[in-house]
């Protein structure tokens, strides 16, 4: 087998359906699977892989969680059960927009020895608007500074890695599996450090980005815990992996400083926002006024 495609699902009836197509319809010359795993999703979503798993009985091994697992630890069972010699990944909300994806990336790999992991440059669905970012160059390798400074973001669904790779990579980060934060980013870092991580040009899976997505809120809120829990995230994998100091240095002053700044911004906003603050203005702003009329006329 050369290449086992994961999909975590969980509600995901609107969108999935359309996610396995773009899997289906790749012109991949080598064998595949494709690997469901259902987290007990309370809509039309369980029903819909059966669907898709009885038309395509040679291609699609379906599972169906008894207890809901979790995003993270959902994933990581379908790599477990896994036969390909590559992992490709695609959210049930994503689609793969190019037939080719996995014969460019598969060949990529099989070219380049020492590339674990191969990913793409930044495409989103944003509330199902088309939204494109594209390199001018064909391709590059991000480092772990790279990833760490988000100056290259990856995208789980464009990812195509190494099994025996991110099998290592599980045994040494099990601390992320626990607290359901192994995910795309974790493996990126990792990668990083034991590959190389090559990020082709060519958009070829589009990320859907929906108003209130976990990563993408417009809450500003949400947000800065979102930052919060990257930080602590990224901080862990650095002191476990022992990296070299300045880079984490350069990284815990970075993340501070724009974390800083955000806090202070929601708690001046939260305090503009209290019945108080808002007497206190109209009381003031009067005085104000005339203070500045007096002095004009002095």
């Amino acid at each position: 087998m050369d290449v086992s495609v994961i999909m975590p699902a969980y509600n995901a009836e609107e969108y999935i359906a359309e996610a396995l197509e773009s899997i289906i319809s790749q012109s991949f010359s080598g064998q595949m699977e494709i690997l469901i795993s259902d987290d007990c999703s309370t809509d039309k979503t369980p029903q819909i892989i059966a669907q898709f798993a009885e038309q395509y009985p040679d291609l699609i091994r379906v599972f169906f969680n008894e207890t809901n697992l979790g995003c993270s630890a959902n994933s990581d069972s379908l790599t477990r059960k896994a036969k390909g010699k590559y992992l490709a990944f695609c959210d049930a909300d994503d689609i793969w927009i190019d037939q080719s994806k996995l014969e460019k990336q598969v060949r990529i790999l099989n070219d380049n020895p020492k590339i674990g992991m191969c990913c793409m440059a930044d495409s989103s669905l944003i509330n199902n608007s088309r939204c494109i970012t594209v390199s001018e160059i064909p391709g590059f390798f991000l480092s772990l500074s790279d990833l760490l400074n988000s100056q290259g973001d990856v995208i789980n669904s464009s990812i195509v890695c190494d099994r025996s790779l991110f099998e290592s990579m599980r045994q040494n980060n099990t601390w992320f599996l626990n607290h359901n934060c192994f995910f795309d980013s974790i493996w990126a870092y990792w990668f990083s450090l034991h590959s190389n991580v090559f990020c082709i040009k060519d958009p070829v899976t589009y990320y859907r980005v929906l108003n209130e997505s976990d990563c993408r809120s417009c809450n500003p809120q949400k947000m800065f815990i979102l930052g919060k829990r990257y930080f602590n995230n990224k901080l862990h994998f650095l002191l476990y992996n022992s990296v070299d100091p300045i880079l984490l240095d350069d990284f815990i002053n970075k993340e501070y400083d724009r974390l800083f700044t955000t806090a202070k911004w929601e708690g001046e906003k939260a305090i503009r926002g209290t019945k108080t603050f808002k007497l206190g203005k109209l009381l003031i702003s009067p005085a104000q006024a005339l203070r500045r009329v007096l002095i004009k006329d002095e």
